[in-house]
């Protein structure tokens, strides 16, 4: 039960704090009686402002108001493996067709791949908005138990982890399908500029930019994805990485 309006607003007095992100933020106060009361704080220049008294179905409307801006489909996307409130995980399936790679050295000309991708696993942090991406060769949905390859692309380090670069990251409130576009559009919509580590690929010595390239340009006129003869393996499972990371 909620007490009326009319609750003096010196009760609800609120110390204006650092950083706080959002439009407004609501408290509940209990009284001696039992009934609480409910006060209204606006978000301004990142402080908590002093709260006001409001009826509650003021309070469920304010509420509504934002699930319903950010209200996201209750469909299950077929590509996704695992999800929870920190981590989503989803594959992008081999290509069928020819995929754009863009890479330019310093100083250099842009130049233009067009290969078949191989298949690879998106692992997104979204507490640390942080993303890795890894290959895979088996078939189906990855599951705990699938193993890791390292994926054949530039800007990303022998852990998984991506160096955006020129990419644009989604913001983690966006609908579930929004995110995975924007984030695979990292792969063919970005400039590579360098390997961050030296297994990229399978080779006598360790691949530097040039060699990356080449290799790409090897498998472009194969008309196939790269496969076990160029993908180094990670010598990590997936579960074994989702179970770090949820720790």
């Amino acid at each position: 039960m909620f007490a009326p309006s009319e609750v003096v607003e010196r009760n609800l007095r609120v110390t204006p704090v650092e950083t706080v992100t959002g439009e407004f933020a609501l408290s509940f106060s209990k009284l001696f009686s039992g009934d609480y009361v409910v006060s209204h704080h606006p978000i301004k220049n990142g402080l908590l402002q002093s709260g006001k008294p409001v009826e509650p179905a003021t309070a469920l409307a304010a509420v509504k108001s934002v699930i319903c801006k950010n209200e996201t489909s209750h469909w299950v996307l077929p590509q996704i493996a695992y999800e929870s409130d920190r981590l989503l995980v989803w594959q992008r399936a081999a290509s069928k067709v020819a995929d754009r790679l863009w890479f330019r050295g310093q100083g250099e000309a842009v130049i233009e791949v067009r290969a078949k991708l191989p298949s690879f696993v998106f692992i997104l942090d979204k507490h640390n908005r942080r993303l890795a991406i890894f290959s895979k060769l088996a078939k189906g949905l990855p599951i705990a138990k699938t193993a890791l390859y390292h994926a054949p692309l530039c800007n990303i380090n022998s852990f998984g982890g991506l160096c955006v670069g020129t990419a644009t990251m989604p913001e983690m409130s966006d609908p579930n399908d929004k995110i995975i576009s924007m984030c695979e559009a990292a792969i063919t919509d970005t400039l590579f500029t360098h390997p961050n580590h030296k297994e990229t690929f399978k080779a006598d010595e360790s691949v530097g930019l040039k060699e990356h390239i080449a290799i790409w340009k090897e498998i472009a006129m194969t008309g196939k994805a790269p496969n076990a003869k160029h993908l180094v393996p990670a010598k990590v499972n997936l579960g074994s990485i989702i179970a770090k990371l949820e720790c």
